[in-house]
């Protein structure tokens, strides 16, 4: 039998689990506290709180921000840099071209799978 958990802040937020499923240690409770009353404003408001989509190589994607907006680039993302940054090859003057963009500035293209090269 699981046992419910609960934390009360001082501000009056109450967030509550019916059961433990992971221990992280906590390096800035103050942050801690402030995300998980977010979250709960975010509950009550009704937005939906979804896992984030993480680019992964050979997802197409196509460049949506960014001074390369406007030439309708896309193509496969060959590396993932960082949290944040990642190289997508495309065709740029008749040619294949690797540019190293951040993340932000990508639209993951729906329907996409990763393929593997022979």
């Amino acid at each position: 039998m699981g046992t419910t958990q609960t934390a009360q802040f001082a501000n009056g937020c109450t967030v509550a689990t019916g059961c433990i499923s992971k221990c992280i240690a906590v390096y800035d409770a103050d942050q801690l506290e402030t995300d998980l009353c977010n979250a709960s404003l975010l509950g009550q408001y009704g937005d939906d709180l979804q896992a984030e989509v993480r680019p992964i190589v050979g997802q197409r994607a196509r460049i949506v921000r960014g001074p390369l907006k406007e030439l309708e680039l896309t193509g496969p993302i060959t590396e993932v840099k960082s949290q944040r940054r990642l190289t997508i090859m495309v065709k740029f003057l008749q040619q294949d071209t690797s540019i190293s963009i951040d993340e932000a500035d990508i639209e993951l293209l729906q329907g996409t799978s990763p393929t593997i090269s022979e």
